[in-house]
């Protein structure tokens, strides 16, 4: 391969038969420098322009994007702080799940929610909250989300939601499942919605693992020990 630049003339001819090159190499017409004389190459210095504003439209769309998404991570953040203040506040295990299902309908956009705990726990069985062995035949339709152990977000099953939800469970078109603790070792979470859009599969998961660790390290408090939540963490 030769390292002799080609000449202007060579330029100029392969150019004039390459009459697309800038069409396929629009980012060199913002590094070329042209004199702007009258009726000196205006269509191509027009063409500059257009591509600079283009290019600073589009930069402009993504930074929009970027801080909204800083604001929005920002307000989930601040939602599980407040969660994981008013958990630490309580007097005892009794007030944990109706805490956590305040804090999910406000801070979280739950309709409704449930805990289904796989693990022997202080908590009284309520309309939010059930208690069930890991061996019970009835969690069947969960042994393979118990097995990947992550979130799972948009439509759930009929099967699943009826065992969560009970009367409520027609009326939730979107939701999320998250486990607490590795392999759903100390429950399962469920957040619905009656928005179809509020949940889908798209959404991004690390304020939901973050969510699921603070929960999780709430319930193991009232699962472990004999003492009150606040003095079992103070110990």
């Amino acid at each position: 391969m030769s390292d002799t630049l080609p000449t202007e003339r060579q330029v100029e001819q392969y150019l004039r038969e390459n009459t697309d090159f800038f069409g396929r190499n629009p980012n060199l017409l913002l590094k070329m420098d042209i004199p702007h004389r009258a009726g000196d190459a205006a269509s191509l210095l027009e063409y500059q322009v257009a591509a600079l504003r283009n290019r600073n439209r589009d930069l402009n769309s993504k930074l929009r994007d970027l801080i909204a998404v800083a604001a929005d991570n920002e307000k989930r953040l601040g939602r599980v702080h407040e969660l994981t203040l008013a958990i630490l506040q309580m007097d005892g295990p009794e007030q944990l799940a109706a805490t956590i299902h305040t804090h999910l309908q406000q801070g979280f956009g739950a309709d409704h929610s449930a805990l289904l705990m796989l693990s022997e726990t202080r908590l009284s069985e309520s309309e939010n909250v059930k208690q069930m062995a890991v061996d019970d035949p009835a969690l069947q339709p969960f042994h393979e989300f118990i097995k990947r152990s992550v979130p799972v977000c948009g439509r759930i099953d009929a099967q699943r939601l009826e065992l969560l939800f009970d009367g409520a469970a027609e009326r939730i078109q979107s939701a999320v499942l998250l486990p607490l603790g590795e392999r759903s070792e100390v429950g399962i979470l469920a957040i619905g919605s009656e928005d179809a859009d509020r949940f889908h599969p798209g959404m991004g998961t690390t304020f939901l693992n973050l969510l699921g660790d603070v929960l999780t390290a709430a319930l193991r408090s009232v699962t472990t020990s004999n003492q009150p939540l606040r003095e079992s963490q103070s110990a």
